[in-house]
């Protein structure tokens, strides 16, 4: 495995999803470093929680509030910003990506180093996951909550 393979293993934390990272990081490198579409399922379905996941958090409570803005004042935007999130977060997290990776090569002249440094700037949060089927099940169960009351 190359450096550069061991650098965005390293960042995303588990082996999971690095060939489909790797792909939609060389897109984004095709056009140095500009914006590639490069369509994430999970971004679409979570919104603000793919952001929250992978460690992204201000990323992910501004969208989760855009999101509520949007169902209550705009329902019908909610699927453009969904669309929006499944092309865009990739690219996104592409930007934070290179950020730290070049922020640690800068600090760091060994491999070991670099990677141990990408190590603890990337990952992700499993946290997110759970929170996100909470806050879920909470909005399911108000909305039982409310058709069973509505009489």
């Amino acid at each position: 495995m190359n450096y550069e393979d061991k650098a965005l293993l390293s960042y995303l934390g588990k082996e999971k999803g690095f060939e489909w990272y790797k792909k939609s990081f060389a897109k984004h490198d095709a056009k140095n470093g500009k914006f590639a579409w490069s369509w994430s399922f999970w971004a679409f379905v979570g919104g603000g929680w793919y952001f929250i996941y992978r460690k992204m958090f201000v990323e992910g409570i501004c969208l989760l509030a855009l999101g509520v803005f949007l169902a209550f004042t705009h329902p019908a935007m909610m699927l453009s910003l969904k669309i929006s999130m499944g092309g865009i977060g990739p690219y996104m997290f592409y930007v934070r990506y290179r950020g730290a990776k070049n922020e640690v090569e800068s600090m760091y002249k060994k491999e070991s180093g670099r990677l141990e440094a990408l190590k603890e700037r990337g990952g992700y949060f499993q946290q997110g996951i759970y929170l996100a089927f909470g806050v879920y099940l909470l909005g399911l169960g108000y909305i039982a909550y409310a058709y069973a009351t509505a009489g």
